[in-house]
């Protein structure tokens, strides 16, 4: 598969598998093992947001926890 250097590699598969809901949920699946990499602390919480929002058409993000009140926290701490 060739990508474009304007689109990210979620648009261009997005795009050629549109409508494919098996491939949609290799897709999810792999972004729960991601998002467990974040909950994890493994990987920051702007690489996963930025990951998400190469998938965002297509899965549904709303199935994603991101610690918002952490974040809030941290902030009131510094």
């Amino acid at each position: 598969m060739e990508i474009n250097s304007n689109r990210t590699f979620a648009q261009k598969f997005s795009i050629d598998k549109i409508g494919d809901e098996k491939e949609s949920k290799y897709v999810f699946a792999a972004l729960k093992l991601i998002e467990r990499l974040y909950h994890d602390k493994l990987i920051s919480e702007r690489v996963f947001v930025n990951i998400l929002n190469d998938c965002a058409d297509i899965v549904d993000l709303s199935q994603f926890v991101i610690y918002e009140e952490e974040r809030k926290e941290n902030q009131k701490n510094v």
